[in-house]
């Protein structure tokens, strides 16, 4: 297992590592740093994953599956255009707009909370108009999962990942808590490198001829993960 999350984690530096600080001008601007933040972030958050899985903190472990596969969907949403990836944005901003607005907190947090919500206010608007629209599109979780072409995944691995973040009835039993997930594991190999690659391929002319070396070698790492992970 060491030998594969070296390379995926490999793989997505060798990318994510490139980055400059974006200037965003236009919605293909947007789009490359929305891309990117979801590659940056699943670098990061998969090192956390393999540390808590050193450590045999596998129940851990599953918790940040489920924000792995969540960066997977955003990013190959993001993917597939400009627009898709500026949707997305305002959708979450909206969302962090509404959440604020729900939050009754103490008199020394209300100033701070405010401000947040204004800087929201602010920026929301020019992604508003750069769609055409009044209020952001709903992009909810299953809408993501079936844009991505992963209904499947929303129905069993993310359901079964999020028995373990919920603190609701259902998570699982203390005796069959902190057990090994192979899906997991799949996950947190796969994120870097899927994120990274589609990073990678918004610019590049290669990768929309298909003759690039960069996505030949992400598409021999995924298959080699799953093999080794999920099996045939």
């Amino acid at each position: 297992m060491k030998t594969l999350r070296d390379k995926s984690l490999a793989f997505a530096q060798e990318i994510v590592s490139t980055r400059s600080n974006p200037i965003c001008a236009n919605n293909e601007d947007y789009q490359k740093d929305f891309l990117y933040r979801n590659a940056f972030g699943s670098h990061e958050t998969a090192k956390s994953y393999w540390i808590l899985h050193k450590n045999k903190r596998f129940g851990d472990c599953v918790a940040l599956a489920r924000n792995l596969l969540e960066r997977i969907v955003n990013s190959s949403c993001g993917s597939k255009s400009p627009t898709h990836a500026v949707e997305l944005i305002s959708y979450e901003l909206s969302e962090k707009i509404r959440h604020c607005k729900l939050w009754k907190p103490s008199s020394n947090v209300l100033a701070q909370l405010n401000a947040t919500i204004k800087v929201h206010e602010k920026i929301l608007p020019d992604f508003l108009r750069r769609l055409g629209k009044s209020t952001a599109p709903d992009w909810n979780w299953m809408k993501r999962f079936e844009e991505a072409g992963l209904p499947s995944f929303y129905r069993s691995a993310y359901f079964n990942f999020s028995t373990y973040v919920h603190a609701g009835y259902e998570v699982s039993r203390p005796e069959k808590y902190n057990q090994q997930s192979k899906t997991a594991d799949f996950i947190a190999l796969v994120a870097p490198v899927l994120t990274a690659a589609n990073y990678h391929k918004v610019d590049c002319l290669n990768c929309q001829r298909g003759k690039c070396d960069l996505r030949d070698k992400s598409m021999a790492l995924l298959h080699d993960f799953k093999a080794r992970t999920l099996g045939k």
